[in-house]
C-alpha cells in the first residue's frame, strides 16, 4: 500500500463533515499534498484512512505527509477521495489554490498575420478540438462560413498556444474558431478580419464561347443561376463548351463573377 499519493483537480468539490473530507474532481496528472498530524495524547496520527473512488488506499498511516499518486488513472477521468480523520482534527490540505482551481474555457487571443493564425486558450478539457473557420459571400449576398482548418485541443486547464498556417484571399477575410469539448456546449471566438494585398485572380473573357481562362492556377466551381454546381477543379483554364447558353458564376477565391455563356 502507497503512503505517497498525487492528484490534482478540475471544478473540485470539497466537503467536509465530522471526521471526513470529501474532494471530487478530475484527475490532472498534479500532485496533492495533505498534512496529516501526529496526536501526542493518542500516539497516533489524525487520518485513519483514505478512499479512492470508495476503494480504500490507505489505512492508519503513520506518516505526517501524504502525497498521493493516482498513476492507475488517465487524465480527465474523475475521481472522488475521502479522507477520514479523527474527530478532534482536521488533516491540511497544503496545497488548496490548485485543488481550488476552477476555470471555464475561453479564448485569450487571437491574431491574424500573413503568415500565420495564431491563438491562445486556457480551461480547456481534454479531447477537444478546435475548428478554424472562414466566411464566404454567396452569389446572391448571402454569407456562409467554411471550414479551413482543424486541431487538437490540448486539454491543459492552464495556457495553451496555437499556430496554424492561414491560405488568404485577396482582400478581406474573416475568420473565427470554435473550441468542441468532448461534452458540453461549443464555444465560438469572436470575428477577426485580416485585409490581405495578395493580387486577386481574375479570368476573362466574361462573355465566352469555348472556354475561360485564369491568370493562375486556381480552385473553381462554376454554378448556375439556381446555384447549381455545374463544374469544378483545380486549373488554368476551363472548357465550358458544353454549358448551354445563359448566365453562369464562376467561385475563385473568396468571391463570385458572372458570366454569360453564348
Amino acid at each position: 500500500m502507497r503512503l505517497f499519493l498525487g492528484l490534482y483537480v478540475l471544478f473540485i468539490s470539497i466537503s467536509t463533515f465530522a471526521g471526513e473530507i470529501e474532494l471530487k474532481g478530475t484527475y490532472q496528472g498534479k500532485d496533492l499534498y495533505i498534512r496529516n498530524p501526529y496526536l501526542r495524547n493518542s500516539d497516533s496520527f489524525c487520518v485513519t484512512q483514505v478512499l479512492v473512488n470508495g476503494q480504500s488506499v490507505l489505512e492508519n498511516p503513520k506518516i505526517t505527509a501524504l502525497r498521493i499518486n493516482l498513476s492507475s488513472f488517465a487524465r480527465g477521468e474523475y475521481v472522488t477521495i475521502k479522507i477520514i480523520h479523527a474527530d478532534t482534527c482536521t488533516p491540511e490540505i497544503l496545497n488548496p489554490e490548485v485543488l481550488k482551481l476552477e476555470k471555464n474555457f475561453r479564448f485569450l487571443d487571437l491574431l491574424v498575420s500573413n503568415n500565420s493564425i495564431d491563438f491562445s486558450t486556457e480551461g480547456e478539457s481534454l479531447y477537444g478540438r478546435f475548428i478554424i473557420e472562414k466566411k464566404f459571400t454567396n452569389n446572391d449576398l448571402t454569407t456562409f462560413w467554411e471550414e479551413q482548418f482543424n486541431v487538437d485541443a490540448k486539454g491543459d486547464l492552464t495556457l495553451n498556444r496555437y499556430s496554424v498556417e492561414p491560405k488568404h484571399d485577396p482582400g478581406d477575410n474573416t475568420y473565427r474558431l470554435i473550441y468542441q469539448p468532448l461534452e458540453g456546449d461549443q464555444v465560438f471566438s469572436e470575428e477577426i478580419v485580416y485585409t490581405s494585398t495578395i493580387a486577386p485572380i481574375t479570368f476573362f473573357p466574361f462573355s465566352v464561347t469555348n472556354k475561360i481562362t485564369f491568370s493562375d492556377y486556381v480552385e473553381f466551381e462554376i454554378s448556375d443561376s439556381n446555384g447549381r454546381i455545374l463544374k469544378f477543379g483545380n486549373a488554368l483554364e476551363v472548357n465550358v463548351q458544353d454549358l448551354k447558353p445563359g448566365e453562369y458564376f464562376v467561385k475563385i477565391q473568396n468571391r463570385y463573377e458572372r458570366f454569360v455563356k453564348k
